[in-house]
């Protein structure tokens, strides 16, 4: 069986499925001639991953049927990201009133499209990525895992967007105060502290005069640092008095910035930014939202650099049903030297099998993960 993916826009909504289609296992999931007569179950189906038995490219029955193929929707989702990092700091460096609502929605809806056309590369994309500015950086991470958080919701694209938007904008009032941060290994000092703690108020009434309106968005941001047993800021809300895209944000943030290296430190493997967020914030924190995070980015989640069994290094490329088995590309021999094709590994093979995250600088300063994504990694 040769699988090739669907996208949203192959498939019509409230007409019959022209072909059978199956999960990345190759299980039945859809018989033809089954209807998708909404949006929230098309894009359910979407996120578990849809896919058709391709007999030959230039069969009739897969005409229409977009290309390229699957193998090469990591690097789109590479590029895209990397394109909207760029238009973000181009944005918030030098805000113009002007279109600037509507100029964050398009990215936001860009983002959306990267996560939807290849959410593992967008994982992957936060893990290893540190072109632009940390304060840039953080909030398109943030993003891209609160609207995963979001898609696990159910919740349909329009109601995700002021989600995303709130993610891309949450810190525009301290961008030169978080980047100076990110050199700086010494304990906050007064004035530094009391710009973070005014954050939140002054970032919204600096999109408020940039034309933003959106209420969600605006909450969002207001209330992205409360925490749930009334320790956060700026107003010591608690429970119910957040609103769900807050609570979102906040747990999206906090984990991207564990993962994330800083001038003086590298970053946390994901199962240990985990433990360390419930550590400082857990009673703070919504717990089904935490556990959604959880289920999304996994033990090892896309972009995680990891040592096998057989002392190999190797980048884990994508998640499968079961966390403690990704597909893995091997990296750095058992001996030191770069392997040449990036060999897939399995990691349900015991010489394979996963035993622990490492250090991104163990891949060396030159390495460049995005060919791992790419239709001839293993040739």
């Amino acid at each position: 069986m040769a699988l090739n993916r669907l996208r949203q826009r192959d498939i019509q909504m409230g007409s019959p499925l022209p072909w059978d289609t199956f999960d990345a296992e190759g299980r039945l999931l859809l018989c033809q001639g089954s209807v998708v007569d909404n949006e929230e179950q098309l894009e359910r189906l979407i996120r578990r991953g849809l896919f058709i038995d391709v007999p030959s490219p230039d069969d009739p029955a897969v005409a229409g049927i977009a290309q390229p193929p699957a193998e090469r929707e990591g690097v789109v989702a590479f590029e895209m990201l990397d394109q909207i990092r760029t238009a973000l700091q181009a944005l918030l460096q030098r805000p113009v009133a002007a279109n600037f609502s509507e100029d964050i929605v398009g990215l936001a809806d860009r983002l959306q499209s990267a996560c939807e056309i290849d959410a593992d590369a967008a994982l992957a994309s936060a893990m290893l990525f540190r072109t632009q500015p940390y304060s840039i950086r953080q909030q398109c991470n943030t993003a891209v895992i609160s609207e995963m958080m979001c898609r696990q919701l159910d919740w349909t694209r329009e109601r995700r967007v002021p989600v995303v938007a709130a993610a891309l904008t949450m810190n525009i009032s301290m961008l030169k105060l978080q980047d100076g941060l990110y050199h700086q290994g010494t304990p906050l000092d007064d004035v530094q502290r009391a710009a973070i703690r005014e954050h939140p108020a002054q970032s919204v009434a600096q999109l408020e005069q940039l034309g933003v309106s959106d209420l969600d968005w605006l909450n969002a941001i207001a209330q992205h640092h409360e925490a749930l047993d009334g320790s956060g800021y700026p107003a010591a809300l608690k429970g119910n008095d957040i609103v769900t895209q807050a609570r979102i944000i906040a747990i999206a943030d906090k984990y991207c910035a564990i993962i994330a290296e800083r001038g003086y430190r590298e970053g946390a493997p994901a199962d240990v930014a985990v433990r360390r967020m419930l550590a400082a914030h857990g009673t703070g924190l919504d717990t089904q939202l935490t556990a959604r995070l959880i289920r999304e980015v996994g033990i090892f989640p896309p972009g995680t650099p990891v040592e096998l069994n057989n002392k190999e290094i190797g980048i884990v490329v994508r998640r499968t049903l079961d966390p403690r088995h990704p597909v893995i590309r091997a990296v750095i021999s058992a001996q030191g030297s770069s392997l040449r094709g990036f060999p897939e590994r399995l990691t349900s093979t015991p010489a394979f099998t996963v035993r622990s995250a490492v250090d991104r600088d163990r891949l060396g300063p030159e390495f460049d993960p995005i060919p791992l994504w790419s239709p001839d990694a293993s040739e």
